[in-house]
């Protein structure tokens, strides 16, 4: 049986058990989308992935290899869905292709941090400043010293340490700050962004 063709705009938010999955919904219904399915991780298997048109893994706590049906699902939609990884969903998709995480000494919170823009030619970041203010809650980051071939970093901190990334060929995305969080300027503007690179994606034009 073929698979079901994407709705238009349907969007699925994998939920990792964390508070701010409902802003990053919230903030998504403000940027022009209205079609939004929240998932739990430990309800993926009912779901059928291939229906929707763009797919956003939520921050939440612990480490990718928490979840182990990561690796398959990232697997399973490889090329064919737009990914935006948040924090957590960041560090998996980072981790999927090979990267290592490292661990903070303090966890981070709350943090406001200037985020530096690498990439100005990143669909993501398209029209926002090269610096801006963003909300970090994390207590581990992407690693420089083995992110693979496939994966080019777009934006960083003042000290080097990866704040976004993006893979070369296939349409996925990672930030490691939250957008969604009121620290942050333009998070709106990023998600609507991420989706305008979902019509794109529909005729080749961006990735």
């Amino acid at each position: 049986m073929p698979s079901k063709k994407p709705k238009q705009n349907q969007i699925l938010i994998i939920d990792f058990y964390d508070s701010f999955t409902y802003n990053i919904r919230q903030y998504l219904l403000y940027a022009g989308c209205s079609q939004i399915e929240i998932v739990r991780y430990h309800e993926l298997k009912s779901v059928d992935i291939q229906q929707y048109s763009g797919i956003i893994l939520s921050p939440g706590p612990g480490l990718p290899a928490d979840y182990p049906a990561l690796n398959e699902l990232l697997r399973e939609v490889e090329g064919n869905i737009p990914m935006l990884g948040i924090c957590l969903g960041h560090q998996a998709i980072a981790a999927c292709y090979g990267a290592s995480l490292r661990q903070f000494t303090r966890p981070l919170h709350g943090k406001a941090s200037n985020i530096y823009v690498c990439k100005p030619t990143s669909a993501l970041f398209k029209n926002l400043p090269e610096v801006f203010r963003a909300g970090r809650y994390h207590s581990w980051y992407v690693a420089h010293t083995d992110l693979p071939d496939c994966l080019e970093v777009t934006a960083i901190l003042k000290d080097g340490i990866i704040m976004g990334i993006r893979h070369k060929k296939l349409p996925v995305e990672g930030i490691q700050f939250h957008p969604e969080s009121i620290i942050t300027r333009h998070g709106i503007k990023v998600l609507g962004n991420w989706l305008e690179m979902i019509d794109s994606y529909r005729d080749r034009s961006v990735f």
